[in-house]
Parts: C-alpha cells; sequence; structure tokens
C-alpha cells in the first residue's frame, strides 16, 4: 500500500494574486489534487466508490501557511492518511517550497455518502479489513469545530454561478474559501496574509442558489465568518481566517 504521496507543482500566473505569489485557494487546489490521486492509488478514489454508489465528501479542514510560494516558482505537496474512527477518516497534507523547506501544513477530515440517500456510510462499508493508523505529525489534533456566528458585523449577496460547481454539481470546496477571500477589502489583504484557516463544511449548495457572506471580528487579527443560503438560512460552512501583517 502506498502509505504517502508526493506530488510537484508550479505556481501559473492564474495561481498568484497581486502580491506575486500563491492564493491560498491555489493551495487548497493542489492539495484536493494530491488527494484525489492518492485515493485513487490506494483504490478508494472516485471511479472505486463511484461503483458502490458513494462519493468522499470533506467535512472539516485546518490549514496553516508560514508563507506562500511565489509566481513561477515549485512547490511540492506530500499527503497521507492520518486515522481513522468508524465515520471518518484523516487525511493531513504538507507543503515544500522550491528549496524543500516546510512552508505549510494542513490536516482534514472526510467522510462518504450515499448518492442516493446523501447519508453518510461506515468506514467499514468501503474500506473493508484496511486500517489507517493514526500519524499526527502536522497539530495534535485534527481541525476543531467551529461555532456559529453571532451578530455579523460585514455581509456580502452572492450567487453560485456555473464557474463555482465541481463534478457533483454542487459548489466546489475551494469556492467556500474565494468567497471569504472576496468579502475582505483589497486594501486590508493588501497588508495582510492568511496565516491560518479552520473550515467546516456543513450542507451542499448548489448553482443558482444564493448566498449570505457573513464575518465577524474576533480581534487580535482573526475572523469568524459562515455562508448561509438565501432560500431558508442555512449554514453550508464556517470559516475562521488567521491573518498576519505585512
Amino acid at each position: 500500500m502506498i502509505n504517502r504521496l508526493k506530488r510537484d507543482f508550479s505556481v501559473h500566473s492564474y495561481e498568484a494574486d497581486f502580491k506575486g505569489r500563491a492564493t491560498i485557494t491555489a493551495i487548497m487546489q493542489f492539495m484536493q489534487e494530491t488527494a484525489w490521486q492518492h485515493a485513487e492509488k490506494l483504490g478508494l478514489g472516485y471511479k472505486s466508490l463511484l461503483s458502490k454508489n458513494m462519493i468522499w465528501v470533506l467535512s472539516r479542514l485546518r490549514l496553516q501557511m508560514d508563507y506562500f510560494p511565489r509566481w513561477q516558482e515549485n512547490l511540492s505537496v506530500e499527503t497521507w492518511p492520518s486515522g481513522m474512527d468508524n465515520l471518518f477518516c484523516y487525511r493531513d497534507h504538507r507543503i515544500y517550497d522550491q528549496d524543500g523547506s516546510p512552508c505549510g501544513k494542513a490536516t482534514s477530515t472526510w467522510f462518504v455518502i450515499d448518492i442516493g440517500s446523501r447519508r453518510p456510510q461506515r468506514v467499514s462499508s468501503y474500506l473493508g479489513d484496511t486500517m489507517f493508523e493514526k500519524i499526527m505529525e502536522n497539530f495534535s489534533e485534527y481541525a476543531e469545530k467551529l461555532k456559529k456566528v453571532e451578530n455579523p458585523e460585514h455581509s456580502t449577496e452572492n450567487q453560485i454561478r456555473y464557474s463555482d460547481i465541481d463534478v457533483h454539481a454542487h459548489l466546489n470546496n475551494v469556492k467556500y474559501i474565494e468567497f471569504i477571500m472576496n468579502s475582505y477589502p483589497i486594501d486590508f489583504i493588501k497588508n495582510n496574509d492568511p496565516a491560518e484557516m479552520v473550515i467546516n463544511f456543513l450542507n451542499e449548495a448548489e448553482g443558482g442558489e444564493n448566498i449570505t457572506i457573513n464575518r465577524s471580528d474576533l480581534g487580535n487579527n482573526e475572523f469568524l465568518h459562515n455562508i448561509t443560503r438565501a432560500s431558508d438560512n442555512a449554514e453550508m460552512s464556517r470559516i475562521k481566517m488567521k491573518w498576519r501583517k505585512l
């Protein structure tokens, strides 16, 4: 069994921001691609689960970045299964710059649902006797459960469009972060870098739905967000962002 996978990427112009560095959404896309490739090699990828009428769902993610690789630089992303229980599988990532120095790390929580019922499936139903040992090299704990946003101080409206949905016709995981990043003033982003992010995915969203992005200031350059669906005010995600002043 291939317990770890490492893949190389280059930061293209469309993956860099106006500061000339990889965006946090690009980093997430690199991690997502590496996770998908590793799952395929483990025999637990998209096609394998689809044959059982199942799909993977990302539940929680914690990402910490010390700095972001620059446009035209290379980077590497390493991933490995970091544990499991009756319902969840855990996966960690580490990001390296082109000199091989670690510049970021992440832990993520996943589960599998039945496509028809949308109900979570027990790990034993798709892993069988396979076991993933607990390997906590990045953080001492898995991604936390976030509190609800109370009395948001800033809200923006948006609509989920064609470019926002994934192969399952639902809002792409990375787009949640893109919506959050776009809700900040440009001047704030000029003077701050994302240092750490925790996200909880709570409900699915489909193309055409209207959403609200809320933000609450926690102090010390830390903010709590949620994204709600306009039709029923259901929470689709909660996100905590910690920024580093430049």
